[in-house]
């Protein structure tokens, strides 16, 4: 792909879900989805907008704005205590909290949480151990383990396509709305409800259509 400028420049979005509060990226090389930005593919404005054209659930973001609301969490699929080696100091997640599989790390304001890594109190040993013995549902992950085991996201609740496309000509597909099914008697065509339907014969023609 020839990408001219920086402002030709889109990461592609897949719109019909998050994964916990992170926008899901179309993946490098055609490998379905990431909620991993230094994974996305990177395409040209007129790609982007090829790929938007036929689905409209695809959604075109300037890589500039993209990158600039990066932030660092941790998947719990990819940590291991037994990996984890002896620190002088320790995050401490809350094992009752999950942001789809992200960690949730206690935060210097009590009685919060974050995903976000920036936002995790650090702990020397002795106290992540003592908040440890009074409450059982804290887990000590040593600082530069963890560190080491951050990728960047994107927090769906921080972007606005407003803000992002503004200047750029980009403008969205409108999506089609959702039509109802519609229910009609194969004996006489009459509409029926959907309960009607499928549970008791066409009160005009005495049809059961739920056969």
């Amino acid at each position: 792909m020839n990408h001219s400028t920086v402002a030709d420049r889109y990461y592609l979005e897949d719109s019909r879900g998050h994964v916990g509060h992170n926008v899901q990226f179309w993946s490098k090389d055609g490998k379905g989805y990431t909620t991993d930005i230094s994974k996305a593919q990177v395409y040209s404005k007129k790609e982007a907008m090829s790929q938007h054209d036929c689905r409209e659930s695809d959604i075109p973001w300037p890589t500039t704005y993209m990158d600039a609301k990066k932030r660092l969490v941790v998947d719990c699929q990819y940590v291991r205590q037994a990996e984890a080696s002896f620190d002088e100091a320790y995050y401490l997640q809350d094992n009752r909290i999950w942001e789809g599989n992200d960690i949730a790390f206690l935060t210097n304001v009590p009685g919060t949480c974050s995903e976000v890594v920036a936002h995790a109190q650090v702990y020397s040993k002795e106290d992540a151990e003592r908040l440890q013995q009074i409450t059982s549902y804290l887990v000590a992950w040593p600082k530069t383990y963890i560190d080491q085991k951050t990728r960047p996201t994107v927090d769906f609740r921080t972007v606005s396509k407003k803000q992002a496309l503004a200047g750029t000509g980009i403008v969205l597909k409108k999506p089609q709305p959702l039509r109802s099914p519609t229910y009609r008697c194969g004996g006489c065509g009459v509409f029926m409800t959907q309960i009607n339907y499928y549970s008791c014969a066409c009160p005009r023609c005495d049809t059961l259509n739920r056969s």
